[in-house]
């Protein structure tokens, strides 16, 4: 159609939605820090990134809204 650019980059797709990190499923022991890590501080603000500090590499190519997300899915599945 004469665009040019990146092939897979279409009027509807902006650059950067097309270099997403491929999903990785989430392990159990990542499952784990985020269980234990709700747990240890629930009660305070900023809560994804106080355990995603506390959980060090357990958690490090997670960011904070992948732990927030990961926590409402394993609540919803009944898992915590």
């Amino acid at each position: 159609t004469g665009r040019a650019g990146p092939p897979g980059i279409g009027v509807h797709q902006p650059a950067a939605v097309a270099r997403r990190n491929k999903r990785k499923a989430f392990s159990n022991d990542e499952m784990a820090a985020i269980s234990e890590g709700c747990d240890m501080f629930k009660d305070t603000s900023r809560l994804w990134k106080q355990i995603k500090e506390w959980a060090g590499p357990r958690l490090a190519g997670r960011s904070t809204v992948d732990i927030k997300d990961k926590h409402r899915n394993m609540r919803k599945a009944g898992l915590l």
